[in-house]
């Protein structure tokens, strides 16, 4: 039936105490393995995101910034209101990254900008030249808006008329005059412009 062997009990107290040494044992080795384990993970963790931000930072440092983003910071040193010396060294600016610039879209945004620069400190002979090399560089509606909208800060309102006329024209025509667009923008300032003339 069944093994009547009797455990002494000293024997017990020996067996009861090394299965509890052996799971101690082994308790010991669990933890020590978590904590190295843990250990590797957080050190291999923080040596791959160093290296992300190494890279990230190198790639930033190689990178050229975008003529979009040129701008941008061009921008943001002008300020609210900048002064004569700001404005000259930012317009050679723009001139220099215009002459640098390989493709017509981006001399455009480059003209764009000392376009704007000009027109927002009433330097319309300055805007006039910049909207011209412009036109010649590629003749869009908005090439020919931005000379009208010169010549009507120049009280030119007859060449204003042409140009907003040329600007109408190369726009897509919208039938209803309600509708916002580039369109209809062109042709009501035709309109003041010829109501300006005298």
């Amino acid at each position: 039936m069944g093994d009547n062997r009797q455990i002494e009990p000293g024997q017990a107290i020996k067996k009861s105490h090394f299965y509890k040494k052996r799971w101690f044992i082994v308790l010991i080795i669990l933890i020590v393995v978590a904590i190295v384990g843990l250990s590797s993970y957080l050190f291999i963790s923080s040596q791959k995101k160093s290296m992300i931000q190494s890279d990230q930072s190198n790639s930033n440092q190689s990178k050229p910034l975008s003529a979009k983003d040129k701008i941008v910071q061009i921008s943001g040193q002008l300020g609210s209101a900048p002064s004569k010396e700001t404005l000259s060294k930012t317009q050679t600016e723009l001139t220099q990254l215009t002459k640098d610039a390989t493709s017509v879209d981006v001399k455009q945004i480059y003209l764009n900008e000392s376009f704007e620069l000009y027109v927002n400190n009433n330097g319309y002979e300055q805007a006039l030249a910049v909207a011209n090399q412009s036109e010649q560089i590629r003749s869009t509606a908005l090439t020919a808006a931005n000379i009208a909208y010169v010549y009507m800060g120049l009280k030119d309102y007859s060449k204003a008329v042409q140009h907003y006329q040329l600007a109408a024209d190369r726009s897509d025509k919208v039938d209803s005059p309600t509708i916002e667009c580039p369109y209809n923008d062109y042709m009501a300032s035709k309109h003041l412009a010829e109501a300006l003339i005298k």
